[in-house]
């Protein structure tokens, strides 16, 4: 009977730390994803709302806001504009907006810098219930292993040792580019 309550209590403990590493900003954080219409959708915490992002891979943005959004969880406006351009070669501008915090499965980014979801009416946006769209800006200090099959996205820190679930080929995000020919 010993035995087995030090083999209780050790496995415990076990997971109780591996739990509260789980938690920090040095582990390697899961999130959820859906996939509708076969694009990553994941729900974020803005302003403590719950806010559907779609993944873009595409877009070195950190992330765009529907004005509902924008309104609800009270972004200030900072006066600033991006300028990017479409999938059809349109020019467009979007205004900055600065987010108090935008929270992706345990990882909380504060004072975000993000923008309103503008499109071009000749190049509108497929629509699957996101309320914006979340680039790879906001995730820079991570590796993100975007995982179709078990719908998920793993954010491992950048300067973490683990090697997280990937297994497949690191394609690195260039967030300089935004609005320009990368070479």
């Amino acid at each position: 009977m010993t035995e087995f309550f030090v083999f209780r209590t050790a496995l415990t403990l076990l997971v109780a730390c591996l739990a509260a590493d789980f938690a920090t900003a040095e582990s390697a954080v899961i999130v959820p994803i859906r996939l509708l219409q076969h694009f990553p959708v994941l729900s974020a915490k803005i302003g403590g709302v719950p806010v559907l992002l779609q993944f873009d891979s595409g877009n070195s943005g950190s992330v765009s806001l529907t004005q509902a959004v924008l309104d609800t969880v009270k972004a200030v406006p900072n006066g600033e504009f991006s300028q990017g351009i479409d999938g059809k070669g349109n020019v467009m501008k979007y205004p900055k907006y600065t987010i108090p915090a935008i929270k992706i499965g345990a990882i909380t980014f504060k004072d975000v810098i993000g923008e309103l979801d503008v499109h071009d009416p000749s190049y509108q946006a497929t629509q699957v219930g996101q309320q914006g769209f979340l680039g790879t800006a906001l995730l820079k200090n991570y590796r993100v292993v975007l995982d179709y099959s078990n719908r998920r996205i793993t954010l491992v820190p950048s300067e973490s040792k683990e090697s997280g679930p990937c297994m497949g080929t690191a394609v690195p995000f260039l967030p300089e580019a935004h609005g320009a020919n990368p070479t």
